[in-house]
């Protein structure tokens, strides 16, 4: 990645849009995988907060109001993101990281109380807050309502080198939110930790997670991709910097980040991103959202049907709230049980047929 000296009037990393397509892929105790295509708002809230402004289209597209307004199609609330952590008197998060979203943060529609809330959370996980510049990459209000699943901060250091990740994950069935942050060693980092927060009703609590993180400087005339691969490729390489484009100066980035999910089964599940950053202009918004208007809607919806199909045809067992493998109906205990007693079935329908 091209090292930029940091400055308030020449940000290293630019307002952007980043597209391109979210995917997972089920390998136990059922086969499944999907992807669709999906858009992050690449928020410098670092620049933001030294006077940096996003542009404002009305109702097409707005962040200048700290109410949510359903007559805007796509709206950026500073309060959605990191709205459940709780600060205590001295501004340090309290001890629990998982809570309803509630307004006894500080909230006040500011990004500076963004940005204070995101410094307090890098520091009470990773035990040091970013020296240089912090990337959110969010999802904005359709019509008034918010949903996403996740959402990423990214820090950089003095030379402008990704140093600090915070993912901000939402369980939809329940929710609640919870904050990973960890510590990143450049432009790819790998990190693995256990798991110790429920989001799917197919997965069980005593899991492992494995990140694999890259963030490069994007490659100039990159085109989102309408065609795309299941788990791409974890690694890309640096291809130069895309030059400033007005109203924004600085540079845009592709960003590829993948988890995946292991118990003593192997790997079981892994889901991630694969964005590339353009400039953010009036146009490209105008663009975007043309392609993708009621991203938050849609993106549910995929979630949900995709849970049935797993459910209903599929067949996956559902596992209960912070239930572990071994206690559920997916332990090779229950499974080999249901296999057991599904070939007695079959057996007795035959003799009987007979």
């Amino acid at each position: 990645m091209t090292i930029t000296p940091y400055s308030s009037k020449a940000p290293f990393t630019a307002q952007q849009i980043l597209t391109g397509t979210t995917w997972h892929v089920r390998r136990q105790p059922s086969q499944h995988k999907f992807s669709y295509p999906y858009r992050y708002w690449g928020l410098n809230l670092t620049a933001l907060r030294a006077g940096n402004q996003l542009p404002n289209l009305g109702r097409i597209f707005s962040a200048k109001h700290q109410g949510a307004k359903k007559t805007i199609l796509q709206q950026i609330c500073f309060d959605d993101y990191l709205s459940s952590v709780e600060l205590s008197e001295d501004d340090t998060p309290l001890p629990s990281a998982i809570s309803k979203p509630s307004m006894q943060s500080k909230l006040d529609g500011s990004v500076q109380a963004l940005l204070h809330r995101l410094n307090t959370q890098f520091e009470a996980l990773t035990g040091s807050q970013p020296e240089g510049e912090i990337l959110a990459l969010v999802v904005g209000r359709n019509l008034g309502m918010y949903f996403s699943p996740v959402n990423f901060y990214i820090g950089f250091d003095t030379q402008q080198s990704p140093s600090h990740l915070l993912a901000e994950v939402s369980n939809t069935p329940w929710d609640k939110r919870h904050y990973y942050g960890f510590l990143l060693a450049g432009a790819s980092s790998s990190v693995s930790h256990a798991k110790d927060f429920h989001v799917s009703p197919f997965n069980p609590i005593d899991q492992h997670y494995r990140w694999q993180v890259d963030i490069t400087s994007a490659k100039p005339n990159t085109q989102s991709q309408s065609n795309f691969d299941l788990e791409p490729s974890c690694h890309s390489e640096t291809n130069g910097s895309i030059s400033d484009s007005k109203p924004y100066q600085g540079q845009c980035l592709d960003i590829s980040i993948a988890i995946h999910v292991s118990d003593e089964r192997g790997e079981v599940f892994a889901a991630g991103i694969k964005m590339n950053g353009t400039p953010m202009s009036q146009s490209a918004i105008k663009q975007t959202l043309r392609a993708n208007p009621i991203m938050s809607i849609t993106s549910m919806a995929q979630i949900y049907w995709h849970a049935l199909k797993l459910f209903a045809i599929k067949r996956v067992p559902y596992i209960h709230y912070d239930e572990t493998l071994r206690d559920s109906k997916q332990s090779p205990t229950s499974l080999a049980q249901k296999l057991k007693k599904s070939a007695f079935n079959k057996k007795s329908a035959f003799k009987h047929h007979k």
